[in-house]
């Protein structure tokens, strides 16, 4: 018979020729008595209720292609090296943490609002004596929370950069060409309305574009604060 069986994949295949349909189902019967043999083949046991379970073997007789390939390992973050090398995070298995603010037990998972409650208890301030007296400590305050938040937020982009190859002296690099880029279109600008036609009679390059530029009035007026009358 040529039947191929592989005992890790529970696979079988018959490459024989099958030349009229009456003998698929002789076919069929006389391959399931081969699967079932094979099968019984294997080391078993049973359970304590009795059930019989088969042991697959690593014999792998057919190679199954993979349908995507392998996915690339990804560079680790800062943060994950940082936690992998010093950070040892002591597991806690309470579901519940005291709130010294609220004299209350509050979720594991909802640690921030024990930070809520603590910046809702502190609504007296005390100034000290390098403090300015005319500043609103909850105002700087609310500031410093936004520039811890940018702060954050530039860590975060910084870390992806990191994690694509990308350096800080590339991004410095791409924004001094951005500037370039800029001042070369300020020049450009300039240049175009330097003539008294603002350049409306001047002679252009070949792929050089049309800026839209105000009148003179409009342009004295927004970057001199000057109105001038044409006679």
């Amino acid at each position: 018979m040529s039947l191929d069986f592989c005992s890790q994949h529970l696979l079988a295949y018959d490459n024989s020729l099958i030349t009229s349909e009456n003998e698929i189902k002789t076919k069929t019967e006389e391959n399931f008595a081969l699967v079932l043999k094979k099968i019984n083949e294997l080391t078993n046991q049973r359970n304590d209720e009795g059930e019989l379970f088969y042991t697959l073997t690593q014999d792998n007789v057919f190679n199954l292609p993979r349908y995507s390939k392998f996915p690339e390992a990804k560079k680790p973050t800062r943060w994950e090296l940082f936690s992998q090398t010093k950070l040892k995070k002591k597991k806690n298995k309470h579901g519940l943490i005291y709130d010294e603010n609220s004299k209350g037990w509050v979720r594991r998972f909802q640690k921030k609002q024990i930070k809520i409650n603590k910046e809702k208890s502190d609504f007296v301030h005390e100034y000290k004596p390098s403090d300015n007296i005319y500043e609103d400590p909850f105002e700087k305050m609310e500031e410093e929370k936004d520039i811890k938040k940018m702060k954050q937020k530039m860590r975060e982009m910084k870390n992806k950069f990191e994690q694509q190859g990308i350096s800080s002296q590339d991004i410095k690099y791409i924004q001094k060409q951005k500037r370039k880029r800029e001042n070369l279109i300020d020049n450009l600008k300039m240049a175009q309305i330097s003539s008294s036609t603002f350049g409306r009679y001047d002679k252009k390059l070949k792929k050089e574009k049309k800026l839209k530029v105000k009148n003179k009035n409009e342009y004295f007026k927004e970057h001199f604060g000057v109105h001038f009358t044409l006679y």
